[in-house]
């Protein structure tokens, strides 16, 4: 990891050094993948921000004394002009940015080091910061000091590396599909983002619950939907970010919705811009969503679940209805365009409903299509894979989300009433296991 760093050093004339004090037949268990994403995130800002011809050195030794067990000491030191007082507290807070004047544009996205505090925790470990303005700044990683003892032996080494690996590997070189715990297979996302940064913040966030592929944009992207690359063949949700090079979210949007074989895969996009929302048209209620910058770990995950939980059961829908052999395969190609027609008619009437404050139930829409309860029901689910009540239960949700993001209330208990339910307490209940939010938290 030093060794990688040494051209860039030498373009600036940087004098740059690594020091160990640990004996030279020491080995140490270690989360590889997780410490490689630590280490090179903090010698890249050192470098980064270090003047030319200043000092950069990467050390590493045992610290013992004031905790109940020795630790590894990794240090990152640097003599550049360090940072400011008043950021010190804030460092590793996620989406920070330095407000001093002149120095505000050089920072990045304010998620390397945020992450690289979260990976330190996930090692059991810590990650500070000791700086004073104009005299650099030194970053010192701790975790504990697990030696590995030679009887241990190659092969449980191997094992362990192995295990220790999998969720740091890249979606391009997965050679089978890993499971959960359960033994059924771990859903698969398709992430698409510009910024390494927030890349790296989404792998880490999904890559205990799913296995991700990467995209740098949506152009690089759609190239793998496309020809229906091996790596995409069996995913089960894209994430992707709004603004991008060469082919923005939108873009992106339309031609997977536009795709015979995607059109009904669920899409959730990222936008710092809440005035968009408008834009997001395109996205059906109860099968796909937009997510708004900057949000928790818990909001993310609780939308993954619910949109992939959803695709699942329409999707064994579809296959247990699907014709014989012996049945003719007739198919037609305004068959889709119907359905979202019929399903922007449900659409439609709920939110009159809502608007109206009539009381929104399976008659009151089945009617509104002048179906039975009973078909409205088999065709709803077929083609969301919710149930009425489960349907209603979402436009409630969404019309809630909206009223909660736009702040058009200063209440949860006029938001529980405009948005159709009986009770602020419920909402909450509810909001919070759909969204990963309480409704508090936008009228905090």
């Amino acid at each position: 990891m030093f060794s990688a760093y040494h051209s860039g050093a030498a373009l600036k004339a940087i004098d740059y050094s690594f020091h160990s004090d640990l004996p030279g037949d020491a080995h140490f268990w270690v989360d590889r993948n997780r410490l490689e994403k630590v280490i090179n995130n903090l010698l890249s800002n050192a470098l980064k921000f270090t003047p030319k011809g200043e000092k950069v050195r990467l050390a590493v030794g045992i610290q013992k004394g004031g905790e109940p067990a020795p630790q590894l000491l990794i240090t990152v030191t640097d003599t550049g002009r360090g940072i400011p007082p008043e950021d010190l507290p804030h460092i590793f807070d996620r989406y920070f940015q330095t407000q001093r004047e002149g120095i505000a544009t050089e920072g990045g996205t304010g998620i390397g080091l945020a992450l690289s505090k979260e990976l330190a925790q996930l090692m059991n470990g810590s990650l500070s910061v000791e700086s004073k303005w104009g005299q650099g700044a030194r970053f010192c990683l701790r975790l504990p000091a697990r030696e590995a003892l030679p009887e241990q032996g190659t092969e449980h080494f191997n094992s362990v590396q192995e295990a220790v690996s999998l969720n740091g590997q890249k979606a391009e070189s997965l050679a089978a599909v890993p499971h959960n715990d359960n033994g059924s297979p771990r859903s698969k996302v398709l992430i698409v983002e510009d910024n390494r940064d927030m890349q790296q913040l989404l792998l880490q966030l999904l890559a205990d619950e799913y296995d991700c592929i990467l995209a740098n944009h949506g152009a690089e992207a759609w190239s793998l939907l496309e020809v229906e690359n091996t790596a995409v063949q069996d995913i089960e949700l894209i994430l992707s970010d709004v603004m991008m090079p060469e082919m923005d979210g939108y873009t992106l949007l339309e031609k997977v919705k536009g795709h015979g074989r995607w059109q009904k895969l669920p899409v959730i996009m990222l936008t710092a811009r809440a005035a968009e929302e408008d834009k997001l048209h395109a996205l059906r209620m109860g099968v796909d969503d937009y997510l708004l910058k900057p949000f928790s770990p818990e909001e993310l995950l609780a939308r993954l679940s619910n949109l992939i939980g959803n695709y699942r059961v329409r999707k064994q829908l579809q296959q247990q209805s699907a014709p014989s052999k012996m049945e003719p395969n007739v198919t037609f190609e305004d068959a889709p365009s119907a359905d979202s027609t019929w399903l922007k008619e449900v659409q439609d009437a709920a939110r009159e409903a809502l608007e109206k404050e009539i009381k929104l139930t399976t008659a009151y829409l089945s009617g509104k299509v002048f179906l039975s309860d009973r078909q409205f029901a088999r065709k709803l689910k077929a083609l969301t894979g919710l149930t009425p009540n489960g349907y209603i239960l979402e436009v409630k949700l969404q019309k809630a989300r909206h009223l909660l993001e736009n702040r058009i209330y200063t209440t949860t208990t006029e938001v529980a009433r405009a948005s159709g339910f009986g009770s602020a307490s419920y909402l909450a209940k509810v909001y919070q296991e759909h969204f990963g939010k309480k409704p508090g938290d936008y009228l905090g």
